[in-house]
């Protein structure tokens, strides 16, 4: 592959991020949907407390692709409908 089809390749990847607290809170919106406390999804996860949900509404930190997993299962949703993505441009043709 030539270096301008990598540069362009690079550039299309480089504008798209996980968007932390959007990503929180649509988890705390799948809680509130389906009627469950952030406290009891801690504790379905195994946290001692709901300090890491809270991080993550806040933008703090984002769940682990593992959390990530576990999340959707009990949701019974797909991952994709729990990571919100931002973009740093419009050009949103990602390969």
């Amino acid at each position: 592959m030539k270096i301008k089809e990598l540069l362009k390749i690079q550039s299309k990847i480089d504008s798209v991020s996980i968007d932390n607290s959007a990503t929180g809170l649509k988890i705390l919106e799948l809680c509130q949907c389906n009627g469950m406390k952030s406290t009891e999804l801690a504790e379905i996860l195994g946290f001692t407390g709901p300090q890491a949900i809270y991080n993550w509404s806040e933008g703090k930190s984002k769940p682990t692709l593992d959390n990530l997993f576990k999340i959707s299962n009990v949701f019974g949703t797909d991952v994709n409908d729990i990571i919100q993505v931002s973009y740093k441009n419009q050009n949103r043709n990602i390969v």
